[in-house]
C-alpha cells in the first residue's frame, strides 16, 4: 500500500464524522455522566490550561477505533525513533515526531510520565489525546467522540461526561503546544537518552492493546483490513531541519515573488486608478456640458411654461370673473326673491296673527259669559244656602228659646214646690217651738198647719196662673 493511499484512507473525513455524531448526540445527551478513576501519579494536572469541559458526543465504534489505530501506527512508529525536533513549551520541553507526510506526534512531559498528544496534517489541534490512562479521540470541533482506558478497551457512554472536564483541558492544551512548536529547536543526543527509557515504556501499553483487547481485534475482523495500522515513516531530525532550510528559502523566494507581485499590481493597479480617473474627469466634464445645456433647455421650457401659465391664468381669472358676476346676479335674484317670500310669510303671519287675536277674544269674552253665569250661579246657590242656613238657625233658636222655656218653667215648678214643701216644715218648725213654749197655743197651731196644709194641695192647679193669680 502507498505512502499516499495510506494517507488518504486513515484521514477522517469530516462527513463521516457529521454523520456519526448527528447519529448519537442525542443519546449521549441522555446518559448519567460516571467520574473517571483519578490519574495517578499524575500531580500537575492542575498545571494545564484552564479550559471548558470538552462537548460529549459518542459515536459508533468504527469511527472511535479509526482515530485509536491512527494514534497507534504513530505510537508504532516512532517507538524507539528520536524526535525530529524539540520545543520549550511553559518551562518543559517538548518534543515532536514527524512523518514523511506530515502526520505528527508530541510528547509533553508532566512528572514521571508523558501526555501524547496525535495531529493530522496542518491541523491546528489533536486528533487523539493519550495519558497513562486513556485516551481521549475528538472530532475537528473539539467534541470528544471516543474514549479509551489504557488497555484499549472502548470505554461505555456513561462516562463520557466525566471525561469531559479533563478532555477539555487537554483539547486546549494540544493547541497551545501545537503554537509553541513552531519555533523548533534540536534534541540534544544526551537529553534523548535520558527521556527515551519513558518515552519507550509509556508507549508500550498502547502498543500491546491493539494485539490484547478482544473488541479492537474483532473490529479489524469485520473491517477485513488485514494488519490496519498504518505503515507511518518518522522523519530524521537531520531531514526536519534541512526540510526547515529548504522551506525557509522556498517561503523567502516566495515572498520576494509576492512583494514583486505586489509592486507590479500596485503599478498596474495605479495606472488603471489613473485611467479610471481621466476618463472620470471626462465623464463629469461631458455631464457637466449636458447638464448646462439641459439647464438652458429648462429656462427656455420654464419661460414657455411660465408665460402659458400666465395666459391660462389670465383666462382662467376672466372665466372666474364672469364666473363670479353670474353668482351675484343669481344671489341678488336669489334675495328680492328671498325678501319677497319674507314679505308674504310676514302678512300671512300678521293675518294669522290677527284671526287668532279675534279667536282669542271671542274666546274670552265668551269665557267671562261663561265665568259671569257660573258667578250668578254660585250667588244663587249661595243665596239658597244663607236663606236654609237662616231659616235652619231662626229653627234651632225657636227649638233653643223653647228648650229655655220649658227649663225655666220646669225649673220655677221645681222652685215652687220646693217652697211650698219648705213652707209646712219651717211653719211646723216654728210651731213646734212655740209649742214647747206653750203646749196649748202648740196644739192650735198645729191645728192650723194642718189646714194650711191642705189647703195648697187644692189651690195646686192655679198657680200657672202666674204671681198675680197666686194666694197666701
Amino acid at each position: 500500500m502507498s505512502r499516499t493511499r495510506l494517507k488518504t484512507t486513515l484521514i477522517l473525513g469530516p462527513s463521516l464524522l457529521a454523520m456519526a455524531l448527528a447519529s448519537c448526540r442525542d443519546e449521549a445527551q441522555q446518559s448519567a455522566a460516571r467520574p473517571l478513576e483519578p490519574l495517578s501519579g499524575y500531580e500537575t494536572v492542575a498545571a494545564l490550561p484552564a479550559a471548558p469541559a470538552a462537548r460529549v458526543a459518542p459515536v459508533p465504534q468504527s469511527a472511535g477505533y479509526q482515530l485509536a489505530e491512527r494514534a497507534y501506527g504513530l505510537q508504532e512508529a516512532f517507538y524507539d525513533a528520536p524526535p525530529a525536533y524539540g520545543f520549550d513549551y511553559d518551562g518543559r520541553q517538548g518534543m515532536a515526531w514527524e512523518t514523511e507526510d506530515d502526520w505528527s506526534m508530541y510528547a509533553d512531559p508532566y512528572g514521571d510520565q508523558e501526555v501524547y498528544y496525535y495531529y493530522q496534517p496542518d491541523a491546528p489541534r489533536p486528533y487523539f489525546v493519550r495519558d497513562s490512562q486513556y485516551g481521549y479521540g475528538f472530532d475537528a470541533a473539539g467534541v470528544l467522540i471516543a474514549l479509551f482506558d489504557s488497555n484499549g478497551r472502548y470505554l461505555d457512554r456513561d462516562q463520557f461526561r466525566g471525561a469531559a472536564p479533563l478532555a477539555g483541558r487537554y483539547y486546549a492544551n494540544g493547541g497551545d503546544l501545537r503554537r509553541a512548536a513552531r519555533n523548533r529547536a534540536p534534541i540534544r543526543q544526551e537529553v534523548w537518552r535520558t527521556r527515551a527509557p519513558r518515552v519507550q515504556a509509556t508507549a508500550q501499553p498502547w502498543i500491546r492493546a491493539v494485539r490484547n483487547d478482544a473488541d479492537w481485534r474483532a473490529w479489524r475482523d469485520r473491517d477485513d483490513r488485514g494488519d490496519p495500522a498504518p505503515r507511518f515513516r518518522a522523519r530524521p531530525q537531520q531531514v526536519v531541519f534541512e526540510q526547515d532550510r529548504t522551506r525557509d528559502l522556498q517561503r523567502e523566494r516566495l515572498q520576494q515573488d509576492r512583494r514583486r507581485q505586489v509592486l507590479e499590481q500596485r503599478d498596474r493597479e495605479q495606472q488603471v486608478r489613473q485611467q479610471q480617473a481621466d476618463a472620470q474627469a471626462h465623464a463629469r466634464d461631458q455631464q457637466q456640458a449636458n447638464r448646462d445645456q439641459a439647464a438652458r433647455v429648462r429656462q427656455v421650457q420654464q419661460g414657455q411654461r411660465e408665460a402659458q401659465q400666465s395666459r391660462v391664468a389670465a383666462q382662467r381669472q376672466q372665466q372666474a370673473n364672469e364666473r363670479q358676476q353670474q353668482a351675484n346676479a343669481r344671489q341678488q335674484q336669489a334675495d328680492q326673491r328671498r325678501r319677497q317670500a319674507e314679505q308674504q310669510q310676514q302678512q300671512q303671519q300678521a293675518s294669522q296673527q290677527r284671526a287668532n287675536e279675534q279667536r282669542a277674544q271671542q274666546q274670552r269674552a265668551q269665557q267671562q259669559g261663561r265665568e259671569q253665569q257660573a258667578q250668578a250661579q254660585r250667588a244663587q246657590q249661595q243665596a239658597k244656602q244663607e236663606q236654609a242656613r237662616a231659616r235652619q238657625q231662626q229653627q234651632q233658636a225657636a227649638r233653643e228659646n223653647a228648650g229655655r222655656q220649658q227649663a225655666a218653667q220646669a225649673r220655677a215648678q221645681q222652685q215652687q214646690v220646693r217652697q211650698a214643701q219648705q213652707a209646712p216644715r219651717e211653719a211646723q218648725r216654728q210651731q213646734q217651738q212655740a209649742a214647747r213654749a206653750n203646749p196649748a197655743a202648740d196644739h192650735a197651731r198645729e191645728a192650723a198647719a194642718r189646714a194650711k196644709a191642705d189647703r195648697p194641695q187644692q189651690q195646686a192647679p192655679g198657680r200657672n196662673r202666674g204671681p198675680e193669680g197666686r194666694r197666701d
